[in-house]
This record gives structure tokens, sequence and C-alpha cells, in this order.
């Protein structure tokens, strides 16, 4: 029986979806760049994708990024922001879905909200979407809103690679620049 490409995307995409989940619920601190040979063998026996760079680890511990791929297919998992709460932290996380064009897949964004793990609870996922939302609403309607001003995070978030998470939202159309001195700038397309 043979597979098709489409069923070969699917699992790659599947795959690399349950990765970059075991990687956002399983995040404590920022990642060791020097571990990445162990957790990339990790990533392939545990799940079959590759984690292909070194995670990268912003100033001040924001963003915290991970590059993994399969299939020509490739997830960009970033943590971007932090939300302190009483007790706890709220952290915001995109990911970013791409791939060759031979893969098969389009480019898309995962958006997520993820509760730091406490004594009462673990590590959980409390909002999750494939188009943007500026303010997001939990736990009983206290909403975290995301900066939609921020030229850094608008760079990270690359809403006109992704133009379809975005369609409809102020980030419709918008871009961000990192120049030679490594400042950011917003533009609209």
């Amino acid at each position: 029986m043979s597979v098709s490409e489409e069923e070969l995307a699917a699992r790659a995409l599947q795959r690399l979806r349950t990765a970059s989940e075991a990687i956002i619920l399983g995040q404590y601190d920022p990642p060791d760049p020097s571990l990445q040979r162990q957790m990339n063998s990790r990533m392939i026996d545990d799940y079959g994708v590759q984690l292909w760079t070194e995670p990268y680890v912003g100033d001040g511990g924001l963003p915290i990024v991970y590059h993994l791929k399969a299939r020509g297919i490739y997830f960009d998992v970033k943590h971007l922001l932090n939300f302190p709460r009483a007790g706890y932290v709220v952290e915001y996380w995109v990911t970013l879905i791409g791939g060759t064009d031979w893969a098969g897949v389009a480019p898309g964004s995962i958006f997520r909200l993820v509760r730091m793990a406490g004594r009462d609870h673990p590590r959980e996922v409390l909002h999750e979407s494939g188009r943007f939302n500026r303010i997001i609403p939990v736990e009983g309607g206290r909403a975290v809103e995301i900066p939609t001003d921020d030229p850094r995070l608008i760079y990270e978030m690359s809403p006109t690679a992704f133009p379809s998470a975005y369609g409809g939202t102020e980030l419709e159309g918008l871009g961000a620049e990192r120049d030679d001195t490594g400042q950011y700038r917003i533009h609209r397309r």
C-alpha cells in the first residue's frame, strides 16, 4: 500500500505539532544552547523531528526560539511574552509554520497562552488559536492584551509572511525590520 504525499505531510505536521507541544509544556527555564545535540536526539527519537539549530535565547531571556523540521516542513516555536499574575505567569507562544514548495503545507501560525506550573497545577495551555487575537480572555474574564505597537514582537510574529493568521486584524499588512544597529522598525506593506 502506497502512502500519498498528502498523508506524509499530514503525519509530519502531526509529529511537529506534538513535539512543539512537548517543548511548550515542558519549558521551565531558558534552554541551554550547548545541549542542542542532546535535545535534537530526543526530538528525533521521541517525535521523528529535528531541532535543526540550537535554541535561541534573546536579551533578557525572551524571545526563546526553537527551530523544528520534518519532511520539508518547519515549525519556529517562539516564547515571546510573559504576563505576571498573582502567584503565577502566563506565557505567550507563537508557532510559525512553513515549508519548502514540495512539502505541501500552507504557511500558518498557532498562538498559545500557557500558564506556568505551580504547586497545585501542571503547565497548561489556556488558549490556542490559528488566528491572531489582540485581547484574549482567560480566567473568568481577566484578559491578556498583546501589544501591537512593539516592533520586536511584530518582527518575531511575521504577520506579512503568515497573512492567513492576521487577516482582518490590526496587524494585517504589518511587518517589521531589524537594521544593522539592532533596532526594529514597523512598516506597512
